[in-house]
């Protein structure tokens, strides 16, 4: 059953101004339409495909006005699994006004990860949060990007790519990656990557397999020997944070360096020492 933006208010409206109960308000909204409600944004799973060992796209419909927010930001993702919800950050690919893409790496230990590959379904509804997070292409200074990606920090690198692909932008910047994974398998989006070099001259890709025979060394100074004008680049690593924290020594004369990590390094805790939290949405320091 197709129902309009213009009902779809309208019923809302109804049902608010009728039910003090947004739980009650909610139950019946999604007796119409899965995806709707008066206090979250909805979407549903419409397909699972595998990219890499281990690391899965999840297609996910969504209603046209959810907030998408800018290739590369970042969407707390919601799920409920046995009665509790569990929240995880994924970045977005938009591939239209009515569906995004999550690329979600496999965790031995993560319960959400490993409920996502296994035993998530389609039909089944997950939860967004607002997106957040500073490394889009408005932000970047130059229009000469050294994109650096150590495993499953290669998804948000994917998105920023995928929209220029999608708005035929790649013309206007000169940009190189350099793609780090264990093993071949591991490589997401090869093919995709390599059509893109085929028909874009300003866009070139490295892959980098650092267990696998042809061997390639791990992110090192002799990188820089690639590249002309550092000091004119806007350089962007994703990965582990030593691979992080090394790229941000590597580069540290570039015109501009961002970072994201997404797990931390192993530390030796003293029971006296302090340490310091920053919380990435509010940007503060604990």
């Amino acid at each position: 059953m197709q129902i309009s933006q213009r009902s779809y208010h309208h019923i809302l409206n109804f049902l608010s101004d009728s039910l003090y109960d947004t739980r009650a308000a909610n139950f019946w909204l999604k007796k119409i339409n899965p995806l709707w409600s008066t206090d979250e944004v909805l979407g549903q799973i419409v397909e699972k495909r595998p990219l890499a060992q281990d690391m899965m796209a999840i297609i996910i419909r969504c209603r046209s006005n959810m907030q998408q927010g800018q290739a590369g930001q970042h969407h707390p993702v919601v799920i409920e699994i046995d009665g509790r919800r569990y929240e995880r950050s994924y970045s977005l690919t938009l591939l239209d006004v009515q569906h995004v893409q999550i690329n979600v790496k496999k965790v031995p230990t993560g319960i959400v990860s490993t409920w996502l590959h296994e035993q998530a379904k389609i039909g089944d509804i997950i939860r967004f949060g607002q997106p957040y997070g500073d490394v889009t292409l408005e932000n970047f200074q130059s229009k000469n990007l050294i994109l650096l990606a150590a495993g499953s920090g290669i998804t948000p690198i994917f998105s920023v790519l995928h929209h220029l692909h999608q708005q035929g932008q790649f013309s206007q910047y000169n940009i190189c990656l350099y793609y780090w994974a264990k093993q071949h398998a591991d490589f997401a989006f090869k093919a995709v990557f390599e059509d893109w070099q085929q028909q874009n001259p300003h866009f070139n890709v490295h892959f980098l397999c650092t267990q696998q025979q042809p061997k390639h060394a791990r992110l090192n100074e002799h990188i820089l020997n690639n590249f002309d004008h550092v000091e004119n680049s806007s350089v962007f690593a994703c990965g582990p944070s030593g691979f992080t924290q090394h790229a941000a020594s590597v580069f540290k004369h570039a015109q501009q360096l961002q970072t994201e990590a997404f797990s931390l390094s192993p530390v030796t805790y003293d029971q006296q020492a302090t340490v310091n939290i920053t919380l990435t949405k509010s940007k503060q320091t604990l």
